[in-house]
């Protein structure tokens, strides 16, 4: 049987001193779908998602730089310019088609930081870059916190009702869009995770590829290996091979 192959997005880039285009993509991210069971590939032409569809099983909505406030992009209030926007305007439409093409074959998606925010804002919610302003605390710099899960959701399923995971954001999902559900909130009150509501498609506000290895970040925090793994089954599942 082969392996299912899990398609990465990566944040496209420019070098500071040739302005020679690049591709970035931290490691963990290919590792946990290696520990998981599937063979990662990345997306170096995100121009071409039916190709992508046509070859992986799966995708990654990848983290990196807030998404930049394009108005060529609905759904996105209260933006003001951050560092790395550059490289994030780079990033926005050609992302936004490779969800919209794994989302509309039926192929599993997991979206992590960025890419959760990207889901919501594929399915037609909107964001808000206000944490601070609209809870009084920040999210960012990598501090760990728990969160607790909705009863039934696959988190919950994996991880139990509460446990721990990092921070490294300051924009927040605001409305929701079409078919997306709330399955893991902060203390505070903010949206931490989410589901499709009939399909394979989840996204998490934290990093779950820094919580597994090593060096896992939280050290407290469960070993997210599991949620690759989980992630992979569920391609097989959709190719129909279990």
């Amino acid at each position: 049987m082969s392996k299912p192959i899990v398609v990465i997005s990566a944040a496209q880039e420019y070098s500071v001193g040739a302005l020679a285009e690049r591709y970035v993509l931290n490691k963990n991210y290919a590792g946990g779908v290696l520990a998981g069971g599937g063979v990662p590939i990345l997306a170096v032409d995100p121009t071409s998602p039916a190709e992508y569809v046509a070859l992986g099983d799966g995708l990654i909505l990848t983290g990196a730089w807030p998404v930049h406030p394009d108005p060529t992009i609905p759904g996105i209030f209260n933006m003001r310019e951050e560092k790395g926007a550059f490289t994030s305007r780079l990033r926005n439409p050609e992302e936004l088609d490779l969800f919209r093409a794994f989302r509309d074959a039926g192929k599993p998606i997991l979206g992590i930081c960025r890419g959760h925010q990207y889901i919501n804002i594929g399915q037609g919610g909107n964001l808000n870059t206000g944490i601070a302003r609209s809870y009084g605390r920040e999210h960012r710099e990598g501090f760990f916190h728990p969160v607790k899960t909705e009863p039934g959701s696959i988190l919950a399923k994996l991880y139990g009702e509460e446990f721990f995971v990092n921070s490294h954001h300051n924009f927040h999902i605001d409305r929701l869009g079409e078919g997306i559900k709330v399955t893991a909130w902060s203390a505070d009150g903010l949206p931490e995770a989410l589901e499709h509501e009939s399909l394979p498609i989840i996204g998490l506000q934290w990093h779950p590829e820094r919580m597994r290895g090593d060096h896992p970040h939280p050290p407290k925090g469960p070993d997210m290996t599991s949620l690759f793994a989980f992630l992979v089954e569920w391609c097989l599942q959709i190719k129909g091979v279990k």
